[in-house]
């Protein structure tokens, strides 16, 4: 039999007692938190078969895994996947990991679909993320499919409207040198990988107003253009109109504006 001779408050470790025991082979402490104290009603005198001393230890490595484990959750919410990564990291053994998921569980400390719902409201509060986004972001996470969808769902369209209008608006004041047709294709690729639905991306598509007015659009188109005339000036002047022009056409301007530039550009070159 192994015999409890001795419990001692720990001198640094709060709510932690060191127990000493003793059999007719050795003598041995274990640091044991006041939890499992109460709980194994350990007592001075206490007697242990060598199977009830493992057990202690288990049920004391176990309280030590769940109590880290309170401790991160103690800063924010997290996913069941968190908190196993977290204490693998931590060295604790497999077995006791998954038992001290399940009790995190049964106490409903963590909930991998109320914290789906949170981070959604999060998420669609504090940033321009589509809903796409979003559920890989909880995916990534560890959260499963089944349980991140149903919060996915409370992304109204109106709210999904309203953040990608707001990223749609704030694009669109950003570059000069583009034109209003360019402005429009980035801010629909820029929605896309944001995570936006296709309807939703379309409807602000649509409202929303061009940037430039005819004046800016003939800026931006200059700007374009001069670069691409330096670039293609040592080309045949037949071959550097025509490569002008792909570039423009495809930078977004109209043929009419395109063509302005290119009869100014031919006029300069006659007065020299």
């Amino acid at each position: 039999m192994i015999r409890l001779e001795k419990i001692t408050a720990h001198p640094k470790k709060k709510d932690v007692y060191t127990l000493e025991f003793v059999s007719e082979w050795k003598r041995e402490c274990l640091d044991v938190h006041e939890d499992v104290l109460v709980k194994k009603r350990l007592l001075k005198g206490l007697e242990l078969t060598e199977q009830e001393f493992r057990e202690l230890k288990r049920v004391q490595e176990a309280n030590a895994v769940y109590l880290l484990a309170i401790n991160y959750l103690s800063y924010r919410i997290r996913t069941e996947k968190e908190i196993y990564d977290y204490l693998e990291k931590k060295e604790a053994d497999p077995s006791v990991i998954t038992e001290t998921i399940h009790r995190l569980k049964t106490e409903k400390l963590i909930d991998d679909k109320m914290f789906s719902e949170m981070f959604v409201r999060t998420r669609k509060r504090n940033s321009v993320k589509g809903p796409r986004l979003i559920l890989q972001e909880l995916m990534q996470k560890g959260v499963a499919q089944a349980d991140a969808e149903p919060a996915i769902h409370q992304y109204s369209f109106s709210e999904q409207y309203d953040n990608a209008m707001k990223f749609a608006e704030q694009r669109l004041k950003a570059s000069d040198k583009l034109s209003n047709r360019e402005k429009h294709r980035k801010i629909g690729q820029g929605l896309l990988q944001k995570g936006f639905d296709q309807a939703v991306i379309q409807t602000v598509l649509k409202e929303l107003p061009e940037a430039n007015t005819e004046d800016a659009e003939w800026e931006a188109l200059v700007k374009q253009a001069d670069k691409a005339v330096r670039k293609y000036q040592r080309l045949e002047p037949r071959e550097s109109t025509y490569k002008l022009k792909q570039v423009l056409y495809r930078k977004g301007f109209t043929a009419d504006l395109i063509q302005r530039y290119i009869d100014q550009l031919d006029q300069q070159e006659e007065d020299l």
